[in-house]
């Protein structure tokens, strides 16, 4: 036979005692507290975003309510400069007939119309290289 212990065996020995019960009922307490002290942390961080959010749509409000104005300002710049390129080639090469050298007009007016046709097709050439490398609207279509 083993061993046993000296006590009868009732059922009564897997009841928790008094000790137990009340250390564990500590131990809920300061459970409890310490989820509290994290709930308010939590409030306290998204309280601390939500700010940190407000003040950025701010700020983002008052950037596109001026972007508008840079952005027409700089169209306006371009603009001008190319018109007033336009005009120092289209006066020069009115000069040019009015003296009689309509030939120096007509080989001013090749050289300008060639710069902007190549200039133009490098750029249509590259920005279709870039839509086919890059993703672009023309992947979604169906190739032959």
């Amino acid at each position: 036979m083993t061993s046993q212990s000296s006590k009868p065996n009732n059922g009564n020995n897997n009841l928790p005692t008094t000790e137990i019960m009340q250390q564990w009922l500590q131990n809920q307490k300061e459970e409890q507290k310490t989820k509290q002290l994290e709930l308010e942390i939590q409030k306290d961080e998204n309280q601390k975003t939500f700010e940190l959010a407000k003040e950025n749509l701010k700020l983002q409000a008052e950037y596109m309510k001026d972007a508008p104005r840079h952005l027409l300002k700089r169209n306006f710049l371009v603009l001008g400069f190319f018109t007033i390129i336009l005009l120092i080639v289209v006066g020069f090469m009115g000069y040019c007939v009015y003296l009689g050298k309509a030939d120096i007009a007509m080989r001013i007016l090749e050289v300008v119309s060639t710069a902007i046709l190549s200039g133009g097709g490098g750029y249509f050439a590259g920005k279709n290289a870039k839509q086919k490398k890059g993703g672009g609207p023309s992947d979604d279509l169906p190739q032959d």
